[in-house]
């Protein structure tokens, strides 16, 4: 059921959350940009989805929710149980034996090959999902996010001109845009040892599907020979020498464009160290940082 403009779902909050808590086990669970709890009861576990502070300014809820629902029936998320689309709410079933995935795992073949399963799955389905997007316009939707001052206001722009000439290279080549997730970390990646189940379907869209193939190798510390098993099992073959390019240039231009997104949330509700994260994903696009081996 879905809910928009309902009034008691509107205060739902994280007040009534905590009041939940004298009736089930309420456990707050890690989230980059929203507050998320895992509720376990008698009648079972649900996950639920609180909006963070300044999301409405980056994050289309009615499309995430229509992407979501249309991942759904697909297999490849959680079903929708509730939501409230102009609070950022909403609540999805616990998935059954499963856990998210961590770096780590992706270094065997088994979780590697299973995310790259769950990719090429939603890559090749006929979902239509609302929002369209790409690198060039991601950047110049965030730049205007970000206010620094000094020093780093130059190097801001070093990066941003790194971004924008790779994002040109992508548009140049053209490539069809497929239902994306956008955000396939290891976080968002629920593995039971059979399938992944993709969560956090907030930033999801119509893309290049090298993004979501760059993003899974730069967030599961993919490199080398694991990188070249991600792809093969993603492409049923060796990539391309187009394909790599596609590759490596999003992965400068996600680069560039995370460490946007994480100065344009270090001033929000936030438990990390968004700012040093920024300045570490900039700096590599920059190339001062560690070398991006694993499309080679």
């Amino acid at each position: 059921m879905t809910i928009d403009s309902d009034s008691s779902a509107a205060s739902l909050s994280e007040s009534s959350v905590a009041s939940a808590e004298r009736a089930v086990t309420a456990t707050r669970l890690p989230s980059l940009t929203n507050r998320v709890y895992r509720l376990d009861g008698p009648g079972g576990s649900v996950i639920v989805r609180l909006a963070g502070a300044g999301t409405e300014q980056i994050i289309d809820r009615r499309a995430e929710l229509s992407n979501h629902e249309a991942a759904a029936r697909l297999g490849l998320a959680p079903s929708v149980l509730w939501s409230a689309v102009d609070a950022g709410i909403m609540i999805t079933p616990a998935v059954a034996d499963a856990r998210p995935l961590s770096e780590a795992d992706l270094q065997r073949p088994g979780p590697r090959s299973r995310l790259a399963t769950a990719l090429r799955r939603l890559h090749r389905s006929d979902a239509e999902f609302e929002s369209a997007t790409d690198l060039a316009s991601e950047l110049e939707r965030y730049e205007p996010l970000v206010d620094v001052r000094g020093e780093e206001r130059g190097k801001l722009r070093a990066a941003l001109e790194v971004g924008r000439a790779a994002a040109a290279d992508l548009v140049r080549d053209g490539v069809p845009r497929v239902p994306s997730h956008n955000d396939p970390t290891p976080a968002n990646a629920l593995d039971d040892g059979h399938e992944v189940c993709l969560v956090d379907w907030e930033y999801s869209g119509a893309n290049d599907p090298a993004w979501d193939l760059a993003t899974a190798i730069m967030e599961g510390g993919l490199k080398g020979e694991a990188a070249d098993h991600f792809l093969a099992e993603y492409y049923g073959r060796d990539p391309t020498v187009a394909e790599r390019r596609r590759l490596e240039l999003h992965r400068v231009g996600l680069d560039v464009l995370a460490g946007f997104w994480a100065l344009s949330r270090a001033g929000a509700e936030t438990e990390s160290d968004l700012r040093g994260y920024a300045w570490h994903r900039l700096d590599r696009a920059l190339g001062g940082g560690a070398p991006r081996d694993g499309c080679r």
